[in-house]
């Protein structure tokens, strides 16, 4: 006759605090949402307010949802303002990465073309509005080509940062067994600075999702920008307040999907967090 064995499994104090401790910060972010919508109504409430509730922002996405601006509804703006950003994220990734690699890895090209990039970088992104509005109007083309040039700057630099900060140990190693300069740089540069690459990836792309709000409401005729500004313009708070939560939603999204691209790239920084 069999019998049967059962291991029970006894946790230390440690192992229940650390427990108890996720179960918290799993529960703070509720908390935090929940509380802000509580100031939301109060704000809404008060007396002579004429702060929006969270219902009458439903309600305008409703009406604009049955009645679009410009032909386009909510998330036809949306869209447009992420097509925008879109098609200049993928130019200033392809652009920002190879010149990062280019002056973080070569001494020469750094002293030529560092200092110029320097300069270029401190001016700000919106400095160039004016201009691009008299070189190119206020069509498509000019809020592209800002946008490449607020998510330009952070790809460059961390990239940059990265391949100069690539550990002598690693450079070693190659010199070691006889790698050349095109495997040192693809096979070990380039690898070992993939999280900064990412993190600069990152942070361009919230770059990108700012400066084309701004851009598109200087001038433009779609796009969640343009909301804002047609809000504004005939005292629409409800719609002005609807584009803002939109903003928030849009980029927590955008930065979900940049984390999880980086975890699906960069395995090892997940670890590195936990």
């Amino acid at each position: 006759m069999k019998q049967s064995s059962t291991s029970v499994v006894v946790m230390s104090d440690a192992e229940r605090r650390e427990r108890l401790r996720n179960r918290i910060y799993a529960v703070f972010p509720v908390v935090s949402v929940l509380l802000l919508i509580l100031l939301w109504f109060l704000a809404a409430g008060a007396e002579n307010s004429t702060f929006p509730s969270p219902v009458d922002i439903w309600n305008r996405f409703l009406l604009l949802m049955e009645k679009p601006i410009k032909q386009l509804n909510l998330f036809g703006h949306i869209w447009a303002s992420l097509l925008r950003v879109f098609i200049a994220l993928a130019f200033a990734w392809l652009l920002g990465i190879s010149f990062g690699i280019l002056i973080g890895w070569n001494k020469k090209a750094n002293a030529l073309l560092g200092p110029l990039f320097t300069a270029f970088r401190s001016v700000p992104p919106l400095a160039w509005v004016p201009l691009m509005t008299m070189w190119f109007g206020t069509g498509e083309f000019p809020k592209i080509l800002i946008v490449f040039i607020g998510a330009l700057m952070p790809v460059v630099v961390n990239t940059q940062a990265g391949i100069s900060n690539v550990q002598n140990m690693y450079l070693n190693v190659g010199t070691i067994f006889h790698a050349n300069k095109r495997q040192m740089l693809f096979e070990i540069a380039i690898p070992s600075a993939l999280d900064a690459i990412f993190a600069g990836v990152r942070t361009s792309t919230s770059a990108g999702w700012m400066v084309v709000l701004a851009a598109e409401m200087l001038g433009g005729k779609s796009g969640i920008g343009f909301l804002i500004t047609r809000g504004m313009d005939s005292g629409d708070y409800a719609l002005c307040l609807l584009s803002m939560v939109c903003i928030g939603l849009v980029g927590a999204l955008l930065a979900i999907i940049t984390q999880l691209l980086e975890r699906m790239v960069c395995p090892w920084t997940a670890k590195k967090s936990n």
